[in-house]
Formats: C-alpha cells, sequence, structure tokens
C-alpha cells in the first residue's frame, strides 16, 4: 500500500504547530503579575473559555473511541449527553457561585484553607498522577494514529516527544490566556475536520443519510434504550449479578457521567481555572453552556460516522475507503493488547 503523506500535508502540520508555540511567545511577554498568569486577571470573555473548556475535555481519543463504540453498541452512548441538563443547575447555581467568592489561583487552595495542607497535597497528587495518565493517552493514541494514516512517515515515538515538548513550552511560557487561546484554535481544526468527515460519510454511502440510517436502523444500532438484564428466577444477589454483567445500559451511562462530571466541575482544575478566568458569574455560566452545547454536537457527529462507517462497510462489503480505518484499528488493538470485538 502507497503512502497518501503529501509534502503539503507536512507544511501544514509545521506551520500549526509554530502558531502554537507563537501564541505562547506572545502572551508570555504580557506577563505582569500572578493573577494574569494563572486567571488572565479575569478578562477573558465567555466564548473564547467556553470552546477552551472544549478542546480541553473532548480530546482526539473521541475520533477513534466515539465511531467504533458507536458501531459495537449503537446511539444508546448519546443517552449520556443528556446528562447536561441535570449538570447545568449544579454547576451554575453551587460550583461557579463558590469559586467565584472565593478567587482562589486553584481548587486546592480551598482544601489547604478548609483542612490543611496535607489534604491539599494529597489532592493535588492525585489530580496530577490522574491527568498525567489521561495526557499520555490523549497524546499517545492520536499519534498512533497518525503513523498509521501516514504509513509510517512520521513515528509514534517522535510525534509523541514533538508535541509533548511544545504543549509544555507554551503552557509555561504563556500561562492561562496561551492555553485558552491555543484550545481555541484546536478546537476549530478538530471541529472543522470533523464536519469534513461528516460530509466525506455521507457522500461514501449511497442514498445518503436516509439509507445510513436504514442500515444502522435495520442492524439494531439507533435504538437509545437497552433493557436492563435479568435473571430469571433469580434472587436479589442474581439480578444485582446480571445487571454488573450487562455490557451497557442507560443507568450505567448516566450514573458514571454524572456522577464524575459533577466531581469534575467541583475540583479539576482544568475547568476551575478556566471558568475562573471569566469577567463574571453569567460570563462564566454562558461558557459552561458554549461547553455542554458543544460537547452534544461533537458526541452526534461522532456517532453518526460510526453509522456511516457501519452502513458503508454493510453495504459496499469493505471497499478500500475503510482499509486506513481498519490498519489504524489493528494497529491500536497491538498496541493495547486488545481485541476487535468492538469493531
Amino acid at each position: 500500500m502507497t503512502g497518501s503523506f503529501h509534502p503539503i500535508d507536512g507544511i501544514i502540520v509545521v506551520v500549526y504547530l509554530v502558531a502554537l508555540a507563537a501564541v505562547g511567545v506572545y502572551f508570555s511577554r504580557r506577563q505582569r503579575s500572578l493573577d494574569e498568569y494563572f486567571l488572565a486577571r479575569q478578562s477573558m470573555s465567555w466564548l473564547p473559555v467556553g470552546l477552551s473548556l472544549m478542546a480541553a475535555l473532548d480530546s482526539a481519543i473521541d475520533y477513534l473511541m466515539q465511531p467504533s463504540a458507536t458501531i459495537r453498541y449503537g446511539l444508546i452512548l448519546l443517552t449520556g449527553t443528556t446528562s447536561w441538563l441535570f449538570l447545568y443547575p449544579w454547576v451554575a447555581h453551587v460550583t461557579l457561585p463558590f469559586y467565584r467568592r472565593l478567587n482562589y489561583f486553584t481548587a486546592y487552595e480551598y482544601l489547604e484553607a478548609r483542612f490543611d495542607v496535607r489534604v491539599r497535597t494529597l489532592a493535588a497528587g492525585i489530580f496530577i498522577l490522574w491527568r498525567l495518565g489521561w495526557m499520555a493517552t490523549a497524546i499517545y493514541v492520536p499519534c498512533l494514529a497518525i503513523e498509521v494514516a501516514t504509513f509510517g512517515r512520521l513515528p509514534v515515538t517522535t510525534t509523541v516527544v514533538v508535541l509533548g515538548v511544545l504543549v509544555t513550552v507554551y503552557t509555561a511560557l504563556g500561562g492561562v490566556k496561551a492555553v485558552i487561546w491555543n484550545d481555541v484554535m484546536q478546537f476549530c481544526v478538530r471541529f472543522g475536520g470533523l464536519a469534513t468527515v461528516v460530509a466525506i460519510a455521507i457522500q461514501s454511502v449511497p442514498g445518503g443519510v436516509s439509507e445510513i440510517w436504514r442500515i444502522a436502523s435495520d442492524a439494531g444500532k439507533t435504538t437509545l434504550f437497552a433493557a436492563i438484564a435479568t435473571a430469571p428466577g433469580g434472587g436479589a444477589f442474581a439480578q444485582v449479578q446480571a445487571f454488573f454483567e450487562q455490557p451497557l445500559n442507560i443507568v450505567a451511562i448516566m450514573c458514571s457521567l454524572l456522577v464524575g462530571r459533577m466531581a469534575s466541575y467541583v475540583g479539576d482544575q482544568i475547568m476551575v481555572q478556566r471558568l475562573q478566568t471569566t469577567r463574571s458569574l453569567p460570563a462564566a455560566r454562558k461558557a459552561f453552556l458554549v461547553n455542554a452545547a458543544g460537547d452534544v454536537v461533537w458526541m452526534f457527529a461522532l456517532s453518526f460516522v460510526g453509522l456511516s462507517l457501519f452502513a458503508y462497510s454493510s453495504a459496499t462489503r469493505y471497499r478500500p475507503i475503510l482499509r486506513p480505518i481498519a490498519s489504524c484499528r489493528i494497529s491500536c488493538s497491538r498496541h493495547f493488547r486488545r481485541g476487535s470485538s468492538a469493531w
């Protein structure tokens, strides 16, 4: 199989990386205080902060995860987007006013004020370990996909090192403003790329959206509900065991997302610090709404890509357009030593 990585593609990548570094250098010259470095003097408007949250929380992992999960489980995963309806009152009327009153640089300052430095150190340590693992995955998985898509011309190790160093440098130099504006740039690139993928997916399946939906519906991929597993004739223990052995159901999705996201908006420094940079509490609430709405659009679009891949493979019996995707999936499976049941 011949590669398709054109020199123009390399130029685009280099220009993009240089632009990220330039933003960090630009804002490094404007740092005058810790308030400027960590909170941008609370001068940011709600739109860039909301887009920054989107770019920070919905990583490029979703490009691989959400379509493949939709192929395996269907649209039931989208029920998790309704968790934002329950989260908004909590965030808008509890979390945001709480942190705005404190006006701390980090969420962990409150833990020290409320308890002591040991609690702050423990919480900060847990957060660092958690985010190190997340960032390692968020960088490694897309770099693995890039290596496959470029047929080895951009090796994983080189790409990981370059991106890791670049992100660290522009964050350290430019502070939170550099991070937010680079996130906005990344948001535009990722959503633009996703919109292009959706358009290509529609054109690739004969019959367009209606045919994609018909094929997916016939295969049971469009249902938003799944019956909760039970153990006929079993006791209470057997019923509980059957519930936890079920791969996926709406109760599990909603509980995990509600609890996880609610905890994140209490103590996740990524979210707390960005929302603290806004000019006012109403602006922070608007930024949160942008994040929530963007997440819904993001997940729906990626799920549609998954349905399109499923429909295309069913209608055309695996034509060459899917070979790079399959190659990426096989490579990922080998690296993570996982099976291909999700495909």
